[in-house]
């Protein structure tokens, strides 16, 4: 197994103590930029919001934006098929949230 982190200091004794001797650890400025953008979204709504109280609402947040994300999201699509799709999933999502509350 292989883990690719930042340069960070503090990450190649933390992993090995955490982990072992069996893991590599790759220290890239750009090998994890991939994972870097998958929650650039979540980044990006949670800054106006100035953060969490504790964690249990983050993990709420997290949870439930990652969920609407999925729902809405329409990967290999046009952009007229994506505006064709998105009036009736957005109805879809109405009436779901009314019925939560």
């Amino acid at each position: 197994m292989q883990i690719t982190t930042d340069k960070e200091p503090a990450f190649p004794d933390a992993i090995k103590n955490a982990l072992g001797d069996d893991v590599k650890h790759r220290d890239s400025k750009y090998m994890n930029n991939r994972m870097e953008q998958n929650h650039r979204g979540t980044k990006l709504r949670t800054g106006p919001m100035k953060g969490f109280k504790d964690s249990l609402c983050a993990m709420i947040f997290c949870h439930t934006f990652e969920e609407i994300r999925q729902f809405f999201y329409m990967p290999n699509k046009t952009t007229a098929e994506r505006r064709r799709l998105f009036s009736p999933r957005f109805q879809e999502f109405s009436k779901a949230a009314y019925q939560i509350i």
